[in-house]
C-alpha cells in the first residue's frame, strides 16, 4: 500500500501548482505545502493523525464505511485505532472481527465493548470475564 502512494502524491503536487483562489479549501492548501516540505526535506509525511480524526468524526456521523476506508489507510495502527476499528465492526454487526481488533486496543477503554459484544453474541461467560478484567482495571 506504501509503495502506491508515492505516485498519487507526485501527482497531486504537480496538479496542485495550479491551485489558488479564493475557493480552495485550507486542508487542501495545508496538504499541498506538507507534501512540498516531505520532498525538500526526504522525511515522510505521516498523515495517520489527520486519518484518525476523520475516522473519529465519520464514526460520530454514522458513517461506517468512510470511517472503515479512512482507518486501512492508517499506515501505522496505534491502540486508538483498534478502539475505533472495533466500534466500527461492530457498528456494522461484525463482532467476532471487532472482538479481535478490540482485544489489542487500551483495555481501560475496549473492556467495556468486548463486554458488550459478548453480551450481543450470547457468551455470558466471556462478558463476564471481561468485565471483571474491567474492575481490576480500575
Amino acid at each position: 500500500a506504501k509503495e502506491g502512494r508515492e505516485p498519487v502524491k507526485k501527482k497531486f503536487l504537480n496538479q496542485s501548482e495550479r491551485f489558488s483562489g479564493p475557493y480552495v479549501a485550507a486542508p487542501l492548501l495545508e496538504y499541498r505545502d506538507a507534501l512540498r516540505k516531505e520532498k525538500k526535506t526526504g522525511r515522510v509525511l505521516n498523515l495517520d493523525d489527520a486519518l484518525l480524526q476523520k475516522a473519529k468524526d465519520s464514526l460520530g456521523a454514522g458513517n461506517m464505511d468512510r470511517a472503515v476506508k479512512l482507518l486501512e489507510a492508517v499506515e501505522m495502527p496505534n491502540q486508538e485505532w483498534y478502539y475505533l476499528r472495533g466500534s466500527a465492526a461492530m457498528d456494522q454487526g461484525d463482532y467476532e472481527k471487532a472482538e479481535q481488533y478490540l482485544e489489542q486496543g487500551e483495555p481501560k477503554v475496549c473492556l467495556p465493548l468486548l463486554e458488550e459484544c459478548s453480551r450481543i453474541q450470547g457468551n455470558f461467560e466471556k462478558a463476564y470475564y471481561y468485565a471483571c478484567r474491567r474492575r481490576g482495571e480500575e
